[in-house]
């Protein structure tokens, strides 16, 4: 009988992602780009600039209630609900931050705790008139929002990332 039969070998784990990540300069030609003159393009701003300033994946960011933005001391704080039923508490950029406060302040949602933060836009014939609804719409239609919202898009197109990536170049 081999004793060293019960010993297993350590686990091979890639800390190294394969993910692409905008540069510095990209991502603010990214969020400058951005229309911000009806709700929701604050919407589309602040959920953008917090994926870029926290790398938080698209179904987490989706997903927060209005209470995941949250005052803890002087700084300002980001609960990300992960795949998994992982928790991450993440200090808000002070840019990300003044993004979710002036789409909190124009959504008026500031005060519904519960309620979600990036809800699905109210059907409506005119943009300006479009307001985010407290429903938070399926992850898919979220993607199509982030990929396919008027400030990402071109003569109609639907842009992947390494398009996307050499317009903004």
């Amino acid at each position: 009988m081999n004793t060293a039969s019960s010993v297993r070998d350590p686990k091979y784990v890639v800390k190294r992602g394969k993910t692409p990540v905008l540069k510095a300069d990209q991502a603010r030609a990214l969020l400058d780009s951005i229309e911000t003159e009806t709700i929701i393009g604050l919407r589309d701003r602040a959920l953008i600039g917090l994926m870029v300033y926290t790398f938080a994946r698209v179904s987490a960011t989706v997903h927060m209630r209005v209470e995941d933005y949250y005052q803890n001391g002087k700084r300002w704080w980001f609960r990300l609900h992960e795949k998994g039923g992982k928790r991450h508490e993440v200090p808000a950029h002070h840019n990300a931050e003044a993004y979710m406060d002036a789409y909190l302040e124009a959504a008026g949602i500031a005060d519904e705790k519960k309620g979600r933060c990036f809800g699905a836009a109210a059907q409506s014939k005119t943009p300006r008139l479009s307001q985010p609804t407290s429903r938070p719409g399926p992850r898919s239609s979220t993607t199509v929002q982030a990929t396919r919202s008027p400030w990402m898009r071109w003569r109609g197109l639907r842009f992947d990332q390494e398009e996307l990536k050499n317009r903004l170049d």
